[in-house]
This record gives structure tokens, C-alpha cells and sequence, in this order.
């Protein structure tokens, strides 16, 4: 898929399913994907917290922060190559059944915690990090309790909410030494589906994108939108 678009905004609570919150344009929801469970438009929202537990024992799972958002949208070629599944590459027949079956059992044995990210800083060197920082760059994460899967209306999109949020302490805490940082950063973040068996192989990108120096400090204020807390 290509990356059509990406949102960086700032919210006061965790924005969940913004795929239902925003207008997606017809050029990217009207492609045939030739099958009805295949949305033409996928979404990955990161829910990234501006603010950090003081303590080991306190669990946050939402609060004020960041929704990074990226569009992906089916491409020609990709669409003409899942018209018959059983000729296509294992990549995409891997994708073809996650989109069939995930969004709805994303609980099951099957497809629980195999939604990969993977996260780079093209320059990571600039900025003196420690080692327990930096030995991670550019390492593949897999998706297991954080994440939640939505089929949207009409099947118009499928989106994987990430709620950074919930990361155990280590991570959260190497995120909050990176965040004063990421006005300097050029990163990259590629997403795919865990290959588990040989006819999976090799695995293959949904889609990738790089940010060059995010002004996070000035990211539109999207706190409307934030899910309401009782």
C-alpha cells in the first residue's frame, strides 16, 4: 500500500478509532480491492502520552498526548494481484486472510500479537543516546495487549489503534528521554503482518513512512475528538 497522508495532532485524551472521526477522501475508499473483507484503505494510529508515571507501580492507560496517524491506501498493482489469491504472493494472501478474519478475532490464537512495527532514527547518532536506547533502533516490535483492531463502516478501512499509553516502564521511559529530541529526528516506521510458517515467507511491508523533524510542540489540537472519560 502507499502512504496517502499522516496526521499529527495533540489531544487531551486517547482518540480511538479516528478513522470514523475523519473524512477520508472517495479517490482512496473507491478502489476495488475485489474482495469485501479487503478494505482499500488501512490505518495505523499511534497514541503517544506527553506525560509519564512517576512511580514503577502507577499505571497509566490514557491521558493527554499525541495521535500520530498513517494513511495507507491500496495501490493498482497490489489490487490487480488479489483478484486471484491462490496465484498472488505469500505477503499478500497473508495480508488477505488478516483483513478477512483478524479484525473481528484479534483474540484469537491465531492473529493475537502478530501486527509488527518497526521504528528507525535515520539519525540516531546525533544525539549521544544510552545503549538500552539505541540498541533498539530499527528493532521489530510485535502488537500483543496494547493494540486494537477496527473494521470500520462499510469496510472503508481497517485501523490498528496503539495505546503507547500501556507499554510497560522500560519502553515508556526511553520514550520520555526521545520526545525533547523529536524536533531533530528523521524517523521511520514501517508496519507488517508476523510471518509464522514458510508459505508466509518472506514478509512483506504494508507500507512505510519517514517524518523529517515532527514539530510536535505545534501539532493541531484534535482534543474534541478525544474519547470522553467517566
Amino acid at each position: 500500500m502507499r502512504l496517502a497522508a499522516i496526521d499529527y495532532v495533540s489531544c487531551s485524551n486517547r482518540i480511538d478509532n479516528i478513522g470514523s472521526k475523519v473524512i477520508l477522501p472517495d479517490e482512496w475508499t473507491n478502489i476495488n480491492t475485489h474482495h469485501s473483507f479487503i478494505p482499500p484503505v488501512f490505518i495505523v494510529n499511534l497514541q503517544v502520552p506527553s506525560q509519564f508515571p512517576t512511580s514503577l507501580f502507577t499505571e497509566i492507560n490514557d491521558g493527554p498526548g499525541w495521535s500520530l496517524v498513517y494513511y495507507f491506501v491500496m495501490t493498482n498493482d497490489t489490487a490487480d494481484s488479489l483478484i486471484d489469491l491462490t496465484t498472488t504472493s505469500p505477503g499478500i494472501r497473508l495480508f488477505a486472510s488478516y483483513c478477512q478474519s483478524a479484525p473481528e478475532n484479534s483474540e484469537s490464537k491465531q492473529w493475537k500479537g502478530r501486527f509488527k512495527t518497526i521504528t528507525r532514527c535515520d539519525n540516531i547518532d546525533e544525539f549521544g543516546l544510552p545503549s538500552f536506547i539505541t540498541s533498539y533502533n530499527g528493532k521489530p516490535v510485535l502488537i500483543r495487549n496494547t493494540g486494537t483492531l477496527i473494521r470500520g463502516d462499510n469496510n472503508k478501512y481497517i485501523e490498528m489503534d496503539i495505546n503507547i499509553h500501556k507499554f510497560s516502564t522500560v519502553p515508556k521511559k526511553g520514550l520520555q528521554m526521545l520526545i525533547s529530541q523529536f524536533e531533530r529526528m528523521d524517523i521511520t516506521m514501517g508496519f507488517c503482518i508476523e510471518s509464522q510458517c514458510d508459505d508466509e515467507m518472506p514478509e512483506t511491508l504494508i507500507g512505510c513512512g519517514t517524518m523529517r523533524r515532527p514539530q510536535f510542540t505545534i501539532a493541531s489540537d484534535w482534543s474534541h475528538l478525544s474519547n470522553q472519560i467517566v
